[in-house]
């Protein structure tokens, strides 16, 4: 049915092959697909491949989640995810976002369509346009770090690290530079948050934008080493400590780009660095 109720009807045929698993490790170079379905599932939005680029939608569908998933629901929340993004125009008057969500296994509930979406965490800039920032969120706190100097019609790498931390919970770790700079030695935020599984979700909310890039791929891999991050716990900040004095610079210049962090949309008292 349309808006005008106008109704119609169509048999369609529904091909579904059991036993396909993604492939883990995976590189993804998005704009050498032949077609969107080559490299994922669209859950929202009429996206296409622009050949040497990567993934886009049609500007005239720019709005509420558009969503591509990548991976597997089966995925145990202990993998790392690189991957590039342009951005190029969005919403001056409604909230915005790009970025991944981790541990996606689809829409639940009983409505139709089925809107709730339960995930691990959400990792994205959000308000591209007026008041840029890294955000780590779930429906119960999110965790901001301020990020100015982004800017639309510019690449950029967002690094999301899955971390199994005992206890039902993983921490996830994030970090955001431009392309062609080099990559931050730190992490702009870390969180923990209860375990989920599953897979990628690309995220463009009210936003056009491309995700891959001529100089990057899409990667998923396995975890690497650790760094020096924000720590949040659930929205509770826990203080840590870090004792290494090579760090000092580094730590003032995130002091300086780090304009507030917010759980809650509260600023918390006394997030620290952790080695």
């Amino acid at each position: 049915m349309d808006a005008l109720e106008n109704r119609s009807q169509r048999i369609i045929t529904v091909r579904h092959t059991w036993g396909v698993v993604w492939a883990f490790p995976d590189t993804v170079w998005l704009g050498r697909a032949g077609k969107v379905s080559d490299v994922g599932q669209v859950v929202d939005g009429r996206w296409i491949v622009v050949p040497g680029e990567g993934l886009k939608f049609d500007s005239t569908s720019v709005g509420y989640d558009r969503l591509v998933a990548v991976g597997d629901m089966n995925w145990n929340a202990d993998y790392e995810v690189l991957v590039p993004f342009t951005v190029h125009a969005a919403s001056f008057e409604k909230p915005t976002g790009v970025g991944i969500v981790a541990g996606w296994q689809g829409h639940t509930g009983d409505d139709q369509p089925r809107t709730y979406a339960p995930f691990g965490a959400l990792v994205w800039v959000r308000d591209v346009a007026t008041r840029p920032r890294l955000v780590i969120e779930r429906p119960d706190f999110e965790l901001t770090a301020c990020y100015p100097e982004f800017r639309d019609n510019t690449s950029y790498l967002l690094r999301v690290r899955m971390q199994p931390a005992g206890n039902g919970i993983t921490r996830v770790r994030a970090k955001l530079w431009r392309e062609g700079a080099r990559e931050p030695g730190m992490w702009d935020l870390i969180a923990e948050v209860p375990n989920h599984k599953g897979s990628v979700l690309l995220v463009a909310h009210r936003v056009e934008a491309t995700f891959g890039s001529s100089l990057h791929p899409l990667v998923i891999s396995e975890r690497t080493g650790g760094d020096l991050v924000w720590y949040v716990r659930f929205g509770l900040p826990i203080a840590l400590l870090a004792c290494c004095g090579f760090v000092l610079a580094r730590l003032v210049q995130r002091f300086q780009k780090t304009a507030r962090i917010s759980v809650n949309d509260a600023a918390a008292p006394d997030a620290r660095e952790e080695l």
